[in-house]
This record gives C-alpha cells, structure tokens and sequence, in this order.
C-alpha cells in the first residue's frame, strides 16, 4: 500500500514539472539546473525538518522542564501510563491554542521558515542563468523550487493513507506559493525596488501559515472546518488561476521581459 500510494501522490507533481520543461524546450534552464533546483528544494525540506523539531524541543523544555522531560521519559520506559498520561495532559494545558497565538507559532516555525529555504533554493537558481533570463524565468524557478518540496513531501506523506494522498493531488500548494514567490521576485529584479524581494518571501509565508493553521486547528475544534475548507478552497483556485496565468503568459510573452540587461 505504501508503494502504491507513492505512486498515486506523485502524478500532479510530475505533470507540473514537465509542463514547464515543455514551455522551456526552446530556450532551456542551463545544463542540471532543473534537477539541481528539484533536489536541494527537497534536501531543503530535511532541513526545515530538524529545524522544526529543535524548535519542538526548545518549547517543549519551556512548557515543562528539563525535570519534566527526565520524568516524562523515566515514565514512558517504565511504561506507567498514568504518569505519561499526566505530564501530557500539563504539557497540553499549558499550551494556547488560539487560532491567533497558533497562526503566530505556524508562521514562525513552519511558513516563514520553509518559504525562507524555498526562496534560497529559486534564488541560487536564477543566478544560474546567464546567458538570457526573462520575468518568467523566475516564476520558473520559483515554481522548481517549490514542486521539490512537493515531491519531497509527497513521498513522506505517502504513508499517511490513501485519503492524504488523494488530498495531496487536489492540493500542490508548494507549488503556488512558489509560483507567486517567483512573481515577486522577478518583479523585484525587474523594477530594482527590494521592498517585492521581502514581499516574495512573506506572502507565500503567511498564506502558508493561514493554511496550516486552519488545518491543526481541526485537531482542537471541529467547528473550524468551515474556515479550513474554505481556506483550501480558496488555496485550489489560486492553483488553477496560476496555471491559467502562466500559460496565457507564456502565450503572449508578457512576461518576456530581458532581466539581465
């Protein structure tokens, strides 16, 4: 089930990443750029990964102790559920999980953090360009760069059962925030203002953030699933109009604009 489940996450990701190779064929990306940006998109996500979890520790020592964690796992190796049972419960009291307070706490560890590595990962890529590069090139890269997220994820969560893969199919939104980061940043390039190279890594950041939130608030409150649907579907229509947008762009070339001149 594990395999085939990989096999089923993958085909929305694949199919974006030769969609844009296609649009490339003319005038391709240099020589191993294209695998270049897909691979440390997805090593990007290991280091997110284990920056997550520090960030996991550090407030997890905040919350109850270094005494705590030593009686949580003395608890846990005698197996006395009743011991892990309560230091759990204090340690979930003692969180907020307001959406506000959850929104802050997403964006800092997650969004913020994962768009920053994002924004690394296109930006390397871009300074590969030499030759030629235009606006649309960026948008590009931008989108590489979030689609080896994508796969990255894709895989990981392959295990999580055939309803989280089905999810993950309707939903490639590493994708769009990589699409608009690659927006912004090539409007940065293009009109020499760096107030748009903030603007590329904070918007993708805090829609990140908005989403996730959304979804870990259903573990707390059901009745936020109307906003989590919302939100998703909202996140499903900015995917379709950035398809649309990018193939009407590269119809009529608008975006054909000479960065490096």
């Amino acid at each position: 089930m594990g395999i085939i489940s990989a096999i089923l996450s993958l085909p929305i990701t694949v199919i974006l990443i030769l969609w844009i190779l296609k649009m490339k064929k003319d005038d391709p990306f240099p020589k191993g750029t294209v695998l270049r940006t897909l691979l440390f998109g997805m090593l990007s996500t290991i280091v997110v990964s284990i920056l997550s979890v520090g960030a996991g520790i550090i407030n997890l020592i905040k919350l109850i102790g270094l005494d705590g964690i030593n009686k949580l796992m003395t608890a846990a190796k005698s197996g006395n559920e009743t011991a892990v049972k309560d230091i759990i419960d204090k340690l979930i009291s003692g969180i907020d999980n307001s959406f506000g307070i959850m929104f802050i706490r997403t964006f800092l560890v997650v969004g913020l953090v994962e768009e920053i590595f994002k924004f690394l990962v296109m930006k390397s890529s871009v300074k590969r360009i030499k030759n030629r590069m235009c606006w649309l090139d960026v948008v590009f890269c931008g989108a590489l760069a979030g689609l080896g997220f994508e796969l990255y994820e894709d895989i990981m969560y392959s295990g999580n059962g055939l309803g989280v893969v089905l999810l993950r199919l309707l939903t490639p939104f590493h994708f769009v925030f990589g699409v608009l980061m690659g927006y912004l940043y090539g409007k940065a390039m293009f009109t020499k203002n760096k107030v748009w190279i903030l603007l590329s890594v904070l918007a993708p950041a805090l829609i990140h953030a908005l989403f996730d939130t959304s979804v870990q608030m259903l573990h707390y409150n059901e009745d936020i699933f109307y906003i989590t649907f919302a939100v998703t579907i909202l996140l499903i229509a900015a995917f379709v109009f950035e398809v649309i947008m990018i193939r009407k762009w590269y119809k009529t070339k608008e975006l054909d604009i000479d960065l490096l001149s």
